[in-house]
């Protein structure tokens, strides 16, 4: 029973001597990845976070933690035209007809991450570390808000030769400024390939600085299948509102240009400091054991 105790905390020595704690920083562009839609670019974000490491010789360790993730999109347009034909209250078929000075959409959603990955340090005068593995993600509701200027919605009836440019009760006229506001579900969870590199900086024998970028790539589609199987006409920046115009909303750009797939990416500026660490230097056990060895 003697020697079984001293194994243990043999064993609890070991494994305290070999493990990191720490806080960390990512900054960089974070947001979604959307097929199909260049103008669709990422926004500054990045993650906060815990992190814990068990090193498991001098070279390699194990990585996890848990954090907090800013990721947004922006998406701008301007000198619109488009046009197509509908049909109003009475039946009637004309040409609906959209012009706009600029488009704006801002869209921002916050995640819970957990990262799981190897971690290699390279012995040299200013020593590296490499990170690779993959993180958990769980994205929370996207929220959007997209803001119009000067927007003119006229309607052709080509039967007449007529041009409505001036009846808002029925949804034509000029809007000046034109907001809506709008959330998105996403998937409860998502995978994303996840890296880094850069140096690790002394500060004394108990913390280390690591420096250098990062990123996070996802590979499964972020958005709920729901929002994937509507078959939505919404090709147009605002729908006809034949209820009046002001009624009238404007559309998200993943609607007008239906985006296929949407994934996680973020890139940027990594940094962590390890505000305990342990060695995995050889130890003379003896201190703790007795001069006789472990099991004497």
């Amino acid at each position: 029973m003697k020697n079984i105790i001293k194994l243990i905390f043999f064993a609890f020595v070991i494994t305290i001597q070999a493990q990191e704690f720490s806080i960390y920083l990512s900054g960089g562009k974070s947001g979604l990845k959307y097929s199909d839609i260049e103008s669709s670019k990422l926004k500054y974000g990045g993650n906060i976070g815990f992190g814990y490491a068990y090193n498991i010789d001098r070279n390699w360790s194990i990585i996890t933690g848990l954090e907090v993730g800013i990721n947004g999109n922006k998406f701008i347009l301007d000198d619109i035209e488009k046009n197509r034909y509908e049909v109003d209250a009475k039946k009637s078929t004309f040409d609906y007809r959209i012009k706009i000075d600029s488009y704006e959409e801002s869209s921002s959603f916050t995640s819970i991450n957990i990262p799981l990955m190897l971690q290699y340090k390279l012995d040299l005068e200013l020593p590296m570390y490499i990170n690779l593995g993959c993180k958990i993600i769980f994205p929370m509701e996207q929220n959007i808000n997209i803001k119009a200027n000067n927007v003119q919605l006229n309607g052709y009836y080509p039967d007449f030769n007529l041009l409505v440019d001036d009846l808002p009760q029925h949804g034509f006229g000029k809007i000046r400024k034109l907001n809506t506001n709008s959330k998105n579900d996403l998937k409860p969870i998502v995978l994303a390939l996840s890296g880094s590199f850069g140096f690790i900086l002394k500060n004394n024998d108990k913390a280390k600085f690591y420096i250098g970028p990062y990123f996070d790539y996802g590979f499964t589609e972020v958005r709920m299948k729901e929002y994937l199987d509507k078959k939505s006409s919404k090709d147009l920046f605002i729908d006809y509102s034949p209820k009046g115009l002001d009624k009238a909303k404007l559309n998200n750009s993943t609607s007008i240009f239906h985006s296929d797939f949407a994934s996680m990416l973020s890139y940027g500026i990594h940094l962590k400091y390890v505000i305990f660490f342990g060695s995995i230097k050889p130890r003379n056990y003896n201190k703790c054991f007795g001069n006789n060895g472990l099991f004497r």
